[in-house]
């Protein structure tokens, strides 16, 4: 099955995209920068971030500061056309843009699941800090733009959550077990291979100050763990 990777910048889309290409899905023409952030590169599929990028644009906005309500245009929707036009076979596609824009692309886009990863709030707000100098309120404030949208998402019809938080093992684990779903096989060796990922720092991870982004931290958590169906 194809698949839609959700998830917002710094919350493990890259790790799971990557690995869905390492398992035989086609991520068609990607991004190839790496950094000593993302050794193996951020796996986005260029022409979806382009056309996310003018979207965006289209509607006065940018991914450190989107439009929850985006409205688009003939020309936009022209290139959705053409570039779902030219997906076939078992593709996978990532861009954390796509929160934002997926109400939009579902109707273009051929068949597809959709499979998302998330991350504690902090360590999201300390990765872009590190990578793109964001104060700590003005990130955690983006984690709860991106995440409640993903968490309205999953309500409306619940889809793989995957804490990007979790152990080695417990990750390969959750992989493992939706082969199903991804209609592909989960190589531990080549998973072994591909994984970057340290596991989470020991730092102070309470998130008191802020009760509406631990409400919707901890429902995500919780819709990650639900035993659910999904083939």
């Amino acid at each position: 099955m194809s698949l839609i990777v959700l998830g917002m910048h710094r919350s493990g889309t890259s790790l799971l995209i990557g690995l869905l290409g390492q398992f035989g899905h086609d991520l068609g023409e990607i991004s190839k920068t790496t950094s000593p952030l993302k050794p193996t590169g951020t796996q986005e599929n260029l022409q979806v971030r382009k056309i996310n990028n003018l979207l965006l644009n289209y509607n006065n906005s940018s991914w450190d500061n989107p439009d929850k309500v985006m409205k688009t245009n003939s020309d936009i929707e022209k290139r959705m056309t053409s570039f779902a036009d030219s997906l076939n076979g078992k593709w996978a596609i990532k861009d954390p843009r796509l929160l934002f824009s997926y109400h939009i692309w579902e109707k273009y886009l051929p068949k597809h699941n959709i499979i998302a990863t998330i991350r504690h709030p902090l360590l999201v707000a300390q990765s872009l800090k590190t990578k793109n100098g964001m104060e700590k309120e003005a990130a955690l404030k983006l984690w709860f733009e991106y995440n409640f949208i993903l968490l309205e998402m999953w309500k409306k019809k619940p889809f793989p959550i995957i804490n990007f938080d979790q152990a080695k093992k417990q990750y390969y684990l959750s992989i493992k077990k939706l082969e199903t779903y991804l209609e592909t096989v989960i190589d531990k060796t080549q998973f072994n291979k591909f994984y970057q990922h340290k596991d989470t720092e020991n730092i102070n991870l309470f998130l008191t100050k802020y009760p509406e982004i631990d409400e919707v931290f901890n429902q995500l958590i919780k819709a990650s763990k639900q035993d659910i169906n999904y083939e």
